[in-house]
């Protein structure tokens, strides 16, 4: 079989397109940056006149020379290839103090601190020639309601502050919608105004996935028999050509996450939607999964299946939550690391186009809706940006839910990490902000020591219906549920012990200067106090005065938290017209936004529950809708 395997394989690559074609980089319009400078000046409260932008030749390299040479005027001379011009000139402006930490926030020098940098030369060295952020739209965030919702302005600021951080790839996931032209009409001009930057635009769909609404381009009948769906595939993907102008397109295999399709018939797809899309000039790439379940005997793992695809499909191997590729122990998905992933990213980097897709903010009960600000996240990119430079990865397709709760602090360190001038430098957007490094220094390391290495996420994430009813697979997370806890208090007694040795441990956060970093990790750190009340609650009997007391001390470090909470909604919600700490209709499969749960601490009150009632029923305060999320329109 092996030997038929590598056959088949060799034949594949025989009749398949040039061995890893990349698609060409847009240019950005020279108008378009200069209207966007103007609108910068404008915030910074300086004349439109003072910062200009000259485009210049230049024998080698990306460099913008700082010419002071004019009397009222500062003149940017930008020297670039045509496809990074417009990074170059950006990031000068972040040279001389221009910050864009999330697209509504903008940190601004003076005329004087500007001037001071008069004669110098900044050079742009990206990392990676593609860079960018898939907008998870399957989560109810900022991004549905900008770029699928039709509220304009949320889009055109996320595709500036991309642009302003030398980002030059932008995509959103398409949902299955019964007027699915609005979502058209919606995506359309923002993608154009994305091109006007020079930032390549992607959609997400699916052959066949039936969770959480994605769009696909086959019936369940179709992906189930195979009868009738290459023609399927052809007509759907010339309609999505006509209607959307995007340029490049990412495919999901298999009905879900957990479950597979026929694996020669989804070769057989892969390869006729690849075709079909390079003769329109654009470019398919195939999600890998990190689900360890789907194997076979003549393929192997399901989600590797592209590595015997034409080598014109491109992939996007994909890691999760705050794990990185080298680390230990990442027991996710019934995973203990990402060792294989790793390995077959380096592989087919040699063959195929090859983006590395992490993520930076992990919805369903385990960090941006709980809360937990988990620092892990900006030493994780660091390290794995480091580790696909050297394997020669050309791209990074930066997965995020939202912005908000914080998260914006890891998509802006994410999309700094791209310069080769903050190679290694994890804490670079602290730095930037002004932050004391070493106050944060031992935030990171007490993060990393106790929440990855040892293990506390498991205790201070919560579960959802799938982790406590694994109808396919294994739970999201690996973790000891409050049900088994409960059953033996003994085992409840060792974890609330290694939460109070951490909560002896916690360092100071009083010093941290951003008001909203600084709530957050007040927040995640009450998140450990009110862990360890439950499982010491665990530790007596069902009725007894002592377990009440316990769960009595839980409530209060939730109402505290509740307060805290507040606090930060009401001075930091950027995104009011989204409704994200709010319950509403949206074309995702949830009701509510991605910070709801957290503007309520719902997981915080459920585990309460849980323990108070003796009620440890999955659908028990269940906000998900197991047959909705899997399974509707």
């Amino acid at each position: 079989m092996a030997l038929l395997l590598l056959f088949t394989s060799f034949l594949i690559q025989a009749n398949a397109s040039p061995v890893n074609p990349q698609i060409p980089l847009r240019e950005a319009s020279l108008n378009t940056v200069k209207e966007d400078l103007r609108l910068i000046l404008r915030e910074a409260h300086l004349s439109s006149n003072f910062l200009k932008i000259y485009q210049t030749k230049v024998s080698k390299g990306n460099k913008v020379i700082i010419d002071c040479s004019q009397e009222n005027e500062i003149r940017l001379m930008v020297g670039a290839t045509q496809n990074e011009w417009s990074s170059t000139f950006y990031k000068g402006l972040r040279y001389l103090g221009f910050l864009f930490p999330h697209p509504r926030i903008q940190v601004s020098p003076t005329e004087n601190q500007i001037r001071s940098h008069c004669g110098e030369t900044v050079v742009w060295k990206p990392r990676f020639s593609y860079r960018g952020f898939h907008m998870h739209t399957q989560h109810p965030s900022e991004w549905v309601h900008g770029f699928l919702m039709g509220d304009q302005k949320i889009g055109m600021d996320m595709i500036r502050w991309s642009a302003r951080n030398g980002q030059n790839l932008i995509q959103v996931v398409l949902l299955r919608q019964p007027k699915f032209e609005k979502i058209i009409s919606s995506l359309r001009p923002l993608f154009n105004f994305a091109h006007q930057f020079g930032i390549y635009t992607g959609v997400s769909g699916s052959f066949a996935l039936q969770q959480q609404r994605s769009l696909r381009l086959l019936t369940p009948f179709q992906s189930l028999t195979g009868i009738g769906a290459e023609k399927q595939i052809f007509l759907q993907l010339q309609n999505w050509i006509k209607q959307i102008d995007f340029d490049f397109l990412t495919l999901e295999i298999g009905t879900s996450e957990l479950t597979s399709t026929n694996e020669e018939r989804t070769l057989k797809w892969m390869n006729l939607a690849a075709k079909k899309l390079s003769r329109a000039g654009r470019q398919l790439w195939i999600k890998v999964h990190v689900s360890s379940n789907q194997r076979s005997k003549n393929y192997g793992n399901f989600n590797f299946l592209p590595q015997y695809a034409d080598s014109e499909v491109g992939i996007l191997p994909h890691t999760v939550m705050f794990y990185g590729l080298n680390d230990l122990y990442t027991p996710m998905y019934g995973r203990k690391n990402f060792k294989d992933l790793h390995h077959f990213m380096k592989e087919e980097v040699k063959k195929r186009p090859t983006w590395y897709f992490p993520e930076t903010s992990y919805f369903i009960a385990m960090d941006i809706d709980v809360p937990l600000f988990l620092t892990d996240y900006l030493k994780s990119r660091s390290d794995d940006f480091d580790q696909i430079e050297s394997d020669g990865v050309k791209g990074v397709l930066t997965f995020t839910t939202g912005q908000e709760l914080g998260y914006w602090l890891f998509d802006w360190t994410t999309a700094l990490l791209i310069d080769s001038d903050y190679k290694k430098d994890e804490k670079i957007a602290l730095k930037l902000l002004g932050e004391d490094l070493k106050v944060w220094g031992k935030i990171l390391e007490f993060q990393s020591k106790f929440f990855k290495k040892k293990q506390l996420i498991s205790m201070i994430s919560s579960t959802n219906l799938f982790d406590e009813l694994p109808l396919i697979g294994s739970p999201i997370h690996e973790r000891r549920l409050l049900k088994e806890l409960s059953k033996n208090p003994i085992l409840a007694g060792v974890q609330a012990a290694q939460l109070e040795v951490a909560l002896d441990a916690l360092p100071k956060t009083k010093e941290i200067k951003n008001l909203e970093l600084r709530a957050l990790m007040n927040m995640t750190f009450l998140r450990l106090s009110h862990s360890y009340f439950l499982r010491k609650a665990l530790t007596y009997g069902k009725h007894t005065q002592k377990r009440a007391f316990l769960l009595n001390k839980a409530k209060q470090k939730r109402m505290k938290g509740l307060r805290l909470m507040s606090k930060i909604i009401s001075r930091f919600n950027r995104y009011p017209e989204a409704y994200v700490f709010e319950e509403h209709k949206n074309p995702t499969s949830y009701a509510w936004g991605y910070g709801w749960p957290a503007a309520t601490l719902h997981y915080w009150k459920r585990e309460e529950e849980m323990i108070r009632r003796n009620i440890y029923r999955p659908t028990f305060m269940n906000i998900f809708e197991a047959l909705p999320f899997l399974f509707s329109y």
